[in-house]
């Protein structure tokens, strides 16, 4: 699941809503949640990844299209192509679907470009699918008790 938008639109809170609503699994991402959760340093540390729900934020940071053959690339490229084999479900967001690697933007199965409007503090979600023309949801919820649960100015750590 990928979460697009510009600067500002909600991705990350977006994101950890949807981590937040799976956290009765295991929760992996590689920024700071304020719930049960496995913080992830780097892509070496995909490796002990299994059974649950990995966050990615600013995904470009670590799976560049760029820099597709770098090894980093190599390591979180093939974990995400065999996420489904180690029951791992994989959410992440970037501001445009070209700046990730086009094998990622293959296997991405639902779009999710989120709306935040900072007046009301509610946030609008639409969901789309990549494989089934005819899906479509929208829903908005309420964002303010998710500002505790994540650092909107953290910044992801950038990997060689």
């Amino acid at each position: 699941m990928g979460f697009f938008g510009k600067l500002g639109a909600g991705k990350t809170l977006a994101l950890t809503y949807m981590l937040f609503k799976y956290r009765a699994n295991p929760i992996y991402a590689n920024f700071h949640l304020g719930f049960d959760s496995t913080f992830i340093e780097s892509p070496d540390d995909l490796l002990e990844v299994s059974n649950g729900y990995l966050g990615l934020d600013e995904l470009w940071a670590w799976l560049d299209s760029r820099v597709s053959g770098s090894k980093k690339n190599r390591i979180l490229g093939h974990f995400l192509l065999t996420s489904r084999k180690r029951n791992c479900h994989v959410l992440y967001t970037t501001q445009h679907f070209k700046q990730v690697d086009r094998r990622v933007r293959n296997i991405t199965d639902l779009f999710v470009f989120p709306t935040f409007d900072n007046q009301s503090n509610m946030l609008t979600l639409e969901i789309l699918s990549q494989f089934d023309p005819n899906f479509r949801k929208k829903f908005t919820i309420n964002a303010e008790p998710l500002f505790r649960l994540y650092d909107t100015n953290e910044e992801i750590k950038y990997e060689e």
